[in-house]
């Protein structure tokens, strides 16, 4: 039986005279369940288990039944079963009933089955997470950069390098020093607690310091020697003295040069070669004064081309969108010039209309693909999208003012959108602008089981709903651009 708190629904495969009851439990998810939710992986299930006249049931690690082909009834106490491996770990199993005389071929065709989509619902996980956390690693620089170019002082350059190197590459402990000949002194710390010493200091002789400001580039100390920390402790303070591991590189500095210096404490991972590679780059945005506009730009358009790399992940999880995201933000930012909004603001509102889907790659592909209409509980789990998205982007710093347009981009002006039910001019501009947009495309594409709208066709449908689903104002100022051709329909 389901457990406390699950819902079990039955459906009828068309195909097969069997019946399909899929076990929804709130607290269990995971690759399995998004397996298990395939429509592709329900269909060969329900066959199988008509073909071996006997059902299957699939069950979680814990033992929990996800899902049970060709029956309705609990599985019994006496079972076959097969084990379900992701990456060499258990995670589930496919049973049917062991009854004398028959054998169990039909086991190792359902694991098939399920282990393939297995792999391919964790390989997009993987891309995803990995895209995010290069989206998520150069929002920080591009921040950084824009953080180091409006510093008005040096002394405020130096605090700033010291917190993003914190930021950055995860210091336990960060100091910026500067040099001029042989003496030394601490310009910025990354704690009040252990302030270091002040004032000019020798510098020590042989020590990593001197090496690193002797001009050896980037200096990894993995496992600091006591000669090594001792070193770091003259000029440092008592700081060092407990270090396991530093990370060193300069950068020119008015009449002299500055030291980065990162420290971690011995049950800190040890810094390698990637903070290393972090931390030259974030030397070499602060190096050079006047070429901060220049780095600000490269930083910016490296931004800008990991999200046109996120948005083909969203396309190539739902292929019915391809490129959706890149026409509604051409169509939003075109919306909120002729609204009156300044370039900047236009060129954010641009951004979050490119990222308003982001939410999907939370979303299992089997409800995102599904040619037929979607159940309740579908609907719901899509639903979600916008909230996750927001979820997804708020820890961002560098576009935190565009979370709130992807939150509420379902919203409706008369209130009965989600998630939140906001109504008229409680909804942000940016929302209702991109709700607008990101209808007119979606009516211009065939999504099944509704095939595409003619331009006209959707702009009427557009005005008909004006005051009720969608802002008038915004309404209106996008339908006069497309009556005098001022946007571009790409693709259609």
């Amino acid at each position: 039986m389901a457990s406390p708190g699950s819902s079990v629904m039955t459906e009828r495969n068309p195909d097969a005279d069997v019946l399909l009851s899929m076990v929804r439990l709130p607290d269990q998810g995971g690759y399995l369940e998004a397996a298990t939710t395939d429509p592709e992986v329900l269909d060969g299930l329900l066959r199988l288990a008509r073909l071996a006249r006997r059902p299957l049931w699939v069950r979680a690690a814990s033992g929990r039944v996800l899902l049970a082909a060709g029956t309705e009834q609990p599985p019994p106490a006496a079972l076959a079963e097969a084990p379900l491996e992701l990456g060499g770990v258990r995670v589930g199993t496919v049973a049917t009933a062991a009854e004398a005389g028959q054998n169990d071929d039909v086991l190792p065709l359902a694991v098939a089955l399920i282990g393939q989509r297995l792999r391919r619902e964790s390989e997009t996980s993987a891309l995803t997470d990995e895209l995010l956390g290069r989206l998520q690693e150069l929002a920080l620089f591009q921040d950084g950069t824009a953080r180091l170019a409006s510093a008005p002082n040096r002394r405020q350059l130096a605090t700033t390098l010291i917190e993003l190197t914190r930021d950055l590459i995860d210091t336990d402990w960060a100091a910026c020093l500067h040099r001029i000949g042989d003496k030394v002194r601490v310009l910025a710390v990354s704690s009040d607690e252990q302030p270091g010493p002040t004032g000019w200091r020798a510098l020590p002789s042989g020590s990593l310091l001197e090496q690193a400001l002797d001009g050896r580039g980037v200096i990894v100390a993995a496992q600091l020697t006591p000669e090594a920390r001792q070193g770091l402790t003259e000029v440092l303070g008592p700081v060092a003295a407990a270090a396991g591991s530093a990370l060193l590189t300069t950068l020119p500095w008015g009449e002299g040069e500055a030291l980065l210096v990162g420290l971690r404490g011995p049950e800190s991972p040890a810094f390698d070669s990637v903070t290393a590679q972090r931390l030259d780059s974030l030397a070499s945005q602060a190096s050079t004064s006047g070429g901060r506009l220049d780095l600000r730009e490269e930083s910016r358009e490296l931004f800008l081309s990991t999200i046109w790399t996120l948005t083909s992940a969203i396309d190539a999880k739902d292929p019915v969108t391809h490129g959706h995201g890149r026409r509604t933000g051409r169509l939003a930012a075109a919306v909120g010039r002729e609204l009156g909004m300044t370039p900047g603001a236009a060129e954010r509102l641009e951004l979050a209309a490119l990222l308003h889907d982001i939410g999907k790659l939370a979303v299992p592909e089997s409800i995102l693909n599904k040619g037929a209409c979607l159940s309740r509980v579908e609907v719901d789990q899509l639903r979600l999208h916008s909230e996750q998205g927001a979820e997804i982007l708020s820890p961002l710093r560098a576009l935190e003012d565009i979370v709130p347009a992807v939150l509420h981009h379902h919203e409706r002006m008369d209130g009965r959108g989600y998630p939140h039910g906001l109504a008229g001019e409680g909804i942000p501009l940016g929302a209702r602008i991109i709700a607008v947009v990101d209808a007119f495309d979606a009516m211009l594409a065939d999504r099944p089981p509704r095939p595409a709208l003619r331009p006209d066709e959707a702009a009427e449908e557009l005005d008909r709903c004006a005051g009720t689903q969608f802002d008038p104002a915004v309404v209106s100022a996008f339908l006069g651009l497309l009556s005098r051709g001022s946007v571009r329909l790409e693709g259609r």
